[in-house]
């Protein structure tokens, strides 16, 4: 999953960042990335057939 990350540096200027975050297939629920230290943050990506 390609994302923009959005920041600052330590003068201040904002930047940007292409990541590709890579996702795993957990079946049913379809594809997660890893957890990221921030307090937490996961992608997800469900596939249309994916019913709650």
């Amino acid at each position: 999953m390609m994302i923009t990350r959005i920041f600052s540096d330590e003068k201040g200027e904002s930047h940007f960042e292409d990541l590709d975050i890579p996702l795993i297939d957990q079946g049913e629920i379809g594809y997660l990335s890893e957890n990221f230290e921030v307090k937490k943050l996961q992608f997800s990506f469900k596939p249309v057939k994916f019913l709650w």
